[in-house]
C-alpha cells in the first residue's frame, strides 16, 4: 500500500501510539527533524546487532551528568595520531608515537621527551631534608630476635663517632638521616648481626 500526501499532514494522538513493523524500516527526512519530550524519558533498546550513527558536522550533547560505561573496552579516537583505549586490564592515551600506559603494575611513560615545569606541576620532594630523621632495628642474622639494651657506634661519612644503646626494641635512638648516607658502621660488641628495618 503506497500513500502520497501533496501538501502538509498534521497527525494528533490523544493517547498512547505504538508502531510495530515485522522488517525492515526506512526513514528519509529531507529538512530537519526535531523530537520534544515534555515528561518522561526516551529509551532505545537494540536487541541484537550494533548501533552506528554517521554524522557529517558536530554533535552537541548537553546535560546535567553524561554516563558511558563499556563491559568490555571504550575507545575514542581523535584523527590518526589521538587515541584513548580503556578496557578491563589498562588505560592507554596515546598521540603520535607518544604515549601513557596506565595498569596493575603502574604507570608507565613512552615519549621522545619527557618534561616537568615546576610553575604548572606540583610534586612531592622525596630527598631528605636536614631535619629528617632515622632509626635503625637491630636483630641477630641467626635467630632473627631484636639486640636490645647493647651498645652500638655508628661512624658516618663525616667522620663524626654517633654511639648509644638500643632500647627493649633493639632500635636506636632516632639519628640524621642525611649523615648517614655512604657511612661506615660499626657495632660492639662483634656479632653476627644486620640493619633489618628503617623506621621514620
Amino acid at each position: 500500500m503506497t500513500t502520497e500526501v501533496q501538501r502538509d499532514q498534521k497527525n494528533i494522538i490523544k493517547n498512547d501510539r505504538t508502531l510495530n513493523v515485522g522488517g525492515q524500516q526506512f526513514t528519509q527526512i529531507d529538512r530537519g527533524r526535531q523530537t520534544q519530550i515534555t515528561t518522561g524519558n526516551e529509551v532505545k533498546n537494540v536487541l541484537a546487532g550494533s548501533s552506528a550513527e554517521t554524522i557529517s558536522l558536530l554533535k552537541s550533547v548537553i546535560a546535567k551528568q553524561i554516563f558511558h560505561y563499556g563491559q568490555e573496552e571504550i575507545k575514542l579516537e581523535v584523527g590518526k595520531q589521538t587515541s584513548l583505549i580503556m578496557d578491563n586490564e589498562k588505560l592507554l592515551l596515546r598521540f603520535a608515537q607518544n604515549s601513557i600506559l596506565i595498569d596493575a603494575e603502574g604507570i608507565w611513560l613512552n615519549g621522545i621527551r619527557i618534561g616537568l615545569q615546576e610553575k604548572e606541576v606540583q610534586y612531592q620532594n622525596i630527598q631528605p631534608s636536614e631535619n629528617e630523621h632515622i632509626r635503625f632495628k637491630l636483630q641477630d642474622d641467626k635467630t632473627n630476635y631484636a639486640i636490645n639494651k647493647r651498645e652500638f657506634a655508628i661512624l658516618t661519612k663525616n667522620n663524626r663517632l654517633i654511639t648509644g644503646n638500643t632500647n627493649d626494641k633493639g632500635e636506636t635512638q632516632k639519628l640524621v638521616e642525611n649523615e648517614l648516607f655512604e657511612s661506615q658502621t660499626y657495632f660492639f660488641p662483634q656479632m653476627e648481626i644486620s640493619i633489618t628495618e628503617n623506621e621514620k
